[in-house]
């Protein structure tokens, strides 16, 4: 006979049916996503695998596709900083995107023109441009120098993805 008391052990097995019942919604993690000034849809975010998962699945509905991580490890990074602005045609000048950016991957869905994307992690900012056509399907990849340690159970949901096991 278990020496937990049989109310103690109800109100575990409680909790424990409840928890296996919500919402993937309320027990995981979702993207955000939204809508720039202009209109072009973002979704952003991966801090957990069920976001990394979601973020995949959808990830052909977006233009642009940026991943921030660490250099030398891959480790998924967030808290960046990404700016993007258009740089030609009578948009010149104007600021699409400018979030703190709270997952690994952003996924933005830009009308065809040529972008500056600037990317900036504790003082270390990157800068890329990008032509993005009908059609068009861009990844941008984001290294900062930053003191990061991944579990040693860590593996990857993606399949090729060339920093697991590592």
């Amino acid at each position: 006979m278990s020496s937990m008391p049989m109310r103690r052990r109800l109100v575990l097995g409680l909790l424990v049916l409840a928890a296996a019942t919500l919402p993937p919604s309320i027990a995981a993690a979702e993207p955000v996503r939204g809508k720039t000034a202009g209109g072009a849809a973002y979704a952003m975010g991966g801090i957990s695998v069920e976001e990394l998962t979601e973020l995949e699945r959808h990830k052909d509905r977006y233009s642009l596709w940026l991943t921030l991580a660490a250099r030398g490890t891959g480790a998924y990074l967030a808290d960046v900083q990404v700016k993007i602005t258009a740089t030609e045609g009578s948009a010149a000048g104007r600021l699409v995107f400018n979030e703190l950016v709270p997952g690994p991957w952003l996924m933005i869905d830009l009308p065809p023109g040529r972008y500056r994307v600037e990317a900036s992690r504790l003082g270390q900012p990157q800068a890329r441009t990008t032509r993005i056509t009908r059609g068009d399907r861009h990844q941008m990849f984001f290294y900062f120098d930053v003191p990061v340690e991944r579990s040693p159970e860590w593996r990857s949901p993606f399949p090729g993805n060339p920093y697991d096991n590592k």
